[in-house]
């Protein structure tokens, strides 16, 4: 029988969970018990898995051994293909925060400077039009609008396809969006907000936003999991070293 913590949704391997058992059982109970109150079922199993796809699918905090663990994880938790790849999608687009970032950066240095930029040509931006009518236009992206409003049209056209809303629904979409902001390897507080609020106007109870959270929380036991592996080799190399 698997033990809990052999499962995908746990943040360390089973490896690393013996391991710790027999060096520090005192600690590693410490351990179980967090990651037991942790996750508390709030979540759909799929979703759970999805979330922490997303955390390490994210360029914030890209582990592929992780991603594969998730992937694994989802598709035995009847995750399809499709939405699995939504995932992938909606984390492609994230550099977009450094442009919500550093774009009201540069435009106050122009300004500073008596500087200033022509703006390119606008083109079509049904994908701005869009978001504006369903009152979802982001104000963090005025500034690259007024520069390159067709650079953004085609930027938000990749990142918020419709196809990606329609396969994960509009209330896993926003859970992924949160974990993906709130991650501590991120930690975008705009955007965290943003989709906190949305959530919540959309019925997402606040116990599956705080789940997603505690989560996001968890995964700096991934030191753990890293570092004890090399501990024990290079204490081994060490000790032989001692001998000769």
């Amino acid at each position: 029988m698997r033990q809990a913590c052999d499962s995908s949704s746990h943040p360390l391997t089973s490896e690393c969970v013996g391991r710790l058992r027999s060096c520090d059982p005192a600690w590693y109970e410490a351990v179980r018990k967090l990651v037991t109150l942790t996750s508390r079922g709030v979540l759909e199993p799929k979703v759970t898995e999805l979330v922490q796809l997303a955390i390490h699918a994210s360029v914030t905090g890209l582990n592929t051994q992780e991603i594969r663990r998730h992937v694994r994880g989802a598709l035995q938790n009847d995750a399809s293909w499709e939405e699995i790849l939504a995932v992938f999608k909606l984390c492609s687009v994230i550099g977009i925060h450094a442009m919500a970032v550093a774009s009201p950066i540069l435009a106050k240095s122009l300004e500073q400077s008596g500087k200033t930029m022509d703006p390119a040509d606008a083109g079509e931006t049904p994908m701005i039009n869009a978001l504006r009518a369903r009152e979802r236009f982001n104000p963090a992206w005025t500034t690259i609008e007024k520069w390159d409003p067709a650079w953004l049209d085609c930027f938000l056209a990749v990142g918020l396809h419709p196809d990606i809303e329609r396969v994960l629904g509009e209330r896993t979409l926003e859970l992924l969006y949160i974990a993906i902001d709130a991650t501590v390897t991120h930690l975008y507080c705009p955007g965290t907000q943003r989709h906190i609020d949305f959530a919540l106007s959309i019925g997402v109870h606040a116990h599956e936003i705080l789940e997603v959270l505690k989560l996001v929380s968890i995964q700096g036991l991934r030191s753990i999991e890293a570092g004890i592996g090399i501990l024990d080799e290079e204490f081994e190399a060490r000790k032989a070293d001692l001998r000769t």
